[in-house]
């Protein structure tokens, strides 16, 4: 019974282990691989892989090199793992980068939600991703109006629509339009416009608009402008093979805030004045000057007596009572002196507000204290903290600092290096040390490339490099030295690598430099040299301190893997990107 049991138990692990590998659960069909309790999607790695390759790179990359992409991702996670294991999410310092991260993203998810997306809602993000992935040939008839009277108008539209029945009755529309379109530029082509591509503001032209709306060969009801009316009909569509539209929302929703900049500025100023009405903000006069003259009467009496001592906080230039005296007032809050001075005090000393005045202390409370303050307010009232794309970006941000910390306590920390070992790697690659092979020149300068092309055959045919260079050069700089530059490397930008093109006498050039030409003669040389170790050493400290950090880093990943099973799909891995669209995409027919 034991020894059925004992089998039994050894076939249903072996059994987890290939269903594990092979990726049949409903759930594994989307991992590419399982490390510990932590998954990597398909999504995820298609969309790390496609980082900085072209998409047809993506689409025919080898098992391979997804594999040996994918190792990379999982000592990501094992990274986060070991952050975890040691408690590194309770760490303060962790908690303090993460929270002051929070904050930042709670504001500017409160002003995306209630000023941004309001201007720009989400569907227009959408409209313009769908109408961006193609482009629109078209055929036009422009009936103009001459003047913009309300008969004109009427007219025109009246006109345009027994065009628009004359072309439903099987009249060509390449014809109607060189007999009756006002726009010369295509009536005489029929009509052709040419493709139409969306472009963020093209939601404000009808014939946009109507085109992107349109099928192949389907004709347009009259369009109404604002210097006309127009009749179009689609030609042709061309479409884009599109990348995932989570892929590309971001991109297009800050493409189309920059274009409502000014707008969404107005609107978040409307939006804090707003609230200022709301939650009822008062100012009393009377404190904020008592503020101003105390601090401006103890920085008197400071500049009098030379030798007092400076106060540590701007709050000990006040009792302790009057910190508590408010400058301003909200519904739901007073803000005292001591509030603001610890507003002040977050700045560095150096860029700290004086407040020589009472309307500075003012702009100071106007647009850096109180906005602040019900801005905090809103993001509680609105439950910010539990929307969405906080969660996720927080997620983000907490995993990067994890794995940034860890690495830096498990790996960098911990290596430290000797004297004896830095001189130990110096002498075992003593030959990676070496100064360059120099070479010494001289070089003339002109602006003409004719006149170049003749000093440099005329130098090569032996006549003085020197009388040359005091006939021709133009560049003053040269002249100190009479051109003589010194030993160089091949290093050395532009006249580097032609100089050691040549042998020892001769002349290169003429060599393009900015808006001139120079004509370079190398006089002698010198061979590569062994560097001293005080010369190499800060060389010799960076490699060899490299070089132990990758060993430190390989040994300690390989004991996180020791104890973390990882599970790698490998069907679904070397499927991943083979439909993939990236950012290069071109447009196809």
């Amino acid at each position: 019974m034991r020894i059925a049991k004992a089998l039994l138990n050894k076939v249903a692990l072996l059994l987890m282990g290939i269903l594990l590998v092979s990726g049949c659960g409903k759930s594994d069909k989307q991992m590419v691989a399982r490390v510990g309790g932590r998954k990597i999607t398909i999504n995820d790695f298609e969309k790390k892989f496609g980082e900085g390759r072209r998409t047809k790179d993506v689409q025919n990359a080898t098992l391979d090199e997804k594999k040996k992409f994918l190792e990379k991702m999982i000592d990501t996670k094992l990274k986060l793992i070991s952050a975890y294991q040691n408690d590194l999410n309770k760490d303060e310092n962790v908690a303090r980068l993460i929270n002051e991260r929070k904050k930042t993203l709670l504001f500017r998810r409160l002003v995306e939600k209630e000023v941004m997306e309001k201007i720009i809602p989400e569907s227009r993000i959408k409209n313009y991703y769908k109408r961006a992935s193609k482009e629109v040939k078209i055929s036009q008839i422009v009936l103009k109006n001459t003047d913009n009277s309300a008969e004109q108008k009427k007219q025109n539209l009246i006109r345009a629509r027994k065009i628009v029945r004359r072309i439903k009755s099987g009249e060509k529309f390449s014809d109607l339009a060189k007999e009756v379109s006002n726009d010369l530029s295509t009536a005489k082509d029929g009509g052709q416009k040419g493709y139409l591509k969306w472009g963020v503001t093209s939601y404000k032209n009808p014939v946009y608009v109507a085109a992107f709306s349109m099928k192949n060969g389907e004709v347009s009801d009259p369009i109404e402008v604002e210097n006309g009316v127009y009749i179009i009909k689609v030609i042709h569509v061309k479409k884009y093979p599109s990348p995932p539209y989570e892929q590309e929302r971001e991109k297009i929703k800050q493409s189309i805030y920059r274009k409502h900049n000014k707008e969404i500025e107005q609107a978040y100023y409307e939006f804090l004045d707003a609230l200022k009405v709301k939650y009822k903000l008062e100012y009393d006069n009377k404190a904020i000057s008592f503020f101003v003259k105390t601090l401006e009467s103890k920085n008197k009496a400071k500049a009098s007596d030379g030798d007092a001592q400076q106060p540590k906080s701007m709050s000990d230039n006040f009792d302790k009572k009057d910190l508590k005296r408010a400058l301003a007032e909200l519904s739901f809050k007073k803000l005292s002196i001591g509030d603001v001075i610890e507003h002040v005090e977050k700045f560095p000393r150096h860029r700290r507000p004086k407040f020589h005045s009472e309307e500075e202390l003012k702009v100071f409370l106007k647009s850096r204290v109180i906005p602040t303050i019900i801005l905090q307010k809103e993001i509680e009232r609105k439950n910010i903290e539990n929307d969405k794309v906080v969660i996720e970006q927080m997620k983000s941000y907490e995993e990067k600092v994890l794995e940034r910390t860890i690495y830096k306590q498990q790996v960098s920390d911990m290596v430290k290096l000797t004297d004896e070992e830095i001189k130990a790697f110096f002498e075992e690659n003593r030959d990676s040390y070496k100064h360059p092979p120099m070479r010494e020149v001289h070089e003339i300068y002109v602006s003409d490339k004719e006149l170049a092309d003749k000093i440099v055959s005329r130098a090569r045919s032996g006549e003085s490099y020197s009388r040359l260079f005091e006939r021709y050069n133009e560049k003053k700089t040269l002249s100190k030295n009479k051109g003589k530059l010194g030993f160089i490397s091949a290093g050395r930008a532009g006249i580097g690598k032609p100089a050691f093109k040549v042998k020892v006498g001769e002349i290169a050039g003429p060599i393009r430099i900015g808006n001139g030409y120079s004509i370079i003669k190398v006089i002698s040389e010198k061979p590569s040299e062994l560097k001293t170790f005080e010369e190499a050493e800060n060389v010799v400290i960076s490699r060899l301190r490299r070089k132990k950090i990758s060993e430190r880093e390989k040994q300690w990943l390989d004991e996180i893997r020791d104890r973390t099973k990882i599970v790698i799909y490998e069907k679904n891995l070397e499927e991943a990107g083979k439909n993939y669209i990236g950012k290069d995409v071109i447009l196809v027919d």
